[in-house]
């Protein structure tokens, strides 16, 4: 039986009037999730969350197609914070660093998950369902290779002077998990990702909050995205963090905005595939589309 969508945030978007000339806002949710876990960024993360609260407030409320003038008016409103947020920044040790040497990977991590906002906004129009899942997806993805990033980086600048690397940049997708150093935690991190996206798809469905039914297939299938995002990401965190190393690049203020940008993308494109092969083999619940 279908249900109708109360997918939070992004399910609210749909019933906005106009919604078909504002799904661009939808592009904005990935760089939102790819920017929530690194301490030294709690400035960023904030701004960001309040520019996205006022960004999906307008589109509520406003139609930018007729008033011109709104969207100018609010660009000029962030552009007058800047000067704010830098001196707030500036202010505090723990972000000082970061306002110098931050821009690349934080202006990168807004590219790649742009990508993924791309992908997102053409998933939407193709399937309804699949907006709930996204922030689960990217979520869960995000925070495990958030920590594996973590104990991988903490590890380097407790046994090694940066730019001074012992262990090998690349490895075989195998043996991130079965023979180098951080395996057993990749292994504990990936353990994980199955009984917490079962928690998330059945608790999302108690709660009526998309059009999920949770078929045998819809699960074997959407599990089996997760499970290629989280390993893609574990393995790109050992050669990425070991790579920023070996050329001086301090990990812990570069690889999480790559990593959970890439997290954002991965998660979009596997959730899309996942919808269309199960489109493809005729599961046409309200989750898939019709």
């Amino acid at each position: 039986m279908r249900r109708q969508p109360r997918d939070g945030l992004v399910g609210l978007a749909h019933t906005w009037p106009h919604h078909s000339r504002r799904r661009h806002l939808l592009k904005a949710l990935p760089y939102r999730s790819g920017q929530r876990r690194d301490a030294d960024r709690g400035l960023v993360r904030r701004s960001h969350d309040i520019v996205v609260a006022l960004w999906f407030g307008v589109g509520a409320f406003a139609d930018l197609d007729k008033d011109k003038w709104l969207a100018p008016v609010l660009v000029g409103v962030f552009l007058l914070l800047v000067p704010i947020c830098v001196y707030v920044a500036k202010k505090n040790p723990h972000t000082e660093k970061v306002l110098y040497e931050g821009w690349t990977p934080v202006l990168m991590a807004m590219v790649i998950s742009s990508l993924g906002g791309i992908i997102l906004d053409r998933a939407v129009n193709r399937f309804n369902g699949i907006a709930v899942f996204q922030p689960v997806m990217n979520g869960v993805g995000g925070n495990l290779v958030a920590v594996q990033a973590s104990r991988i980086s903490t590890q380097l600048h407790k046994t090694s002077i940066l730019g001074t690397l012992n262990a090998k940049v690349c490895l075989s997708p195998i043996a991130v998990f079965w023979g180098a150093s951080h395996a057993r935690t990749a292994r504990i991190l990936i353990g994980l990702v199955i009984p917490g996206h079962l928690l998330f798809a059945y608790t999302i469905h108690y709660l009526e909050a998309g059009h999920t039914s949770p078929t045998a297939v819809f699960l074997i299938v959407y599990l089996t995205a997760a499970l290629t995002q989280v390993w893609a990401l574990l393995h790109t965190a050992h050669w990425l963090i070991h790579w920023f190393w070996s050329v001086k690049i301090d990990p812990d203020n570069s690889a999480i905005p790559y990593l959970t940008a890439l997290g954002d993308f991965l998660g979009g494109a596997l959730l899309f595939i996942a919808f269309l092969f199960l489109y493809s083999i005729g599961d046409k619940d309200a989750d898939v589309g019709d």
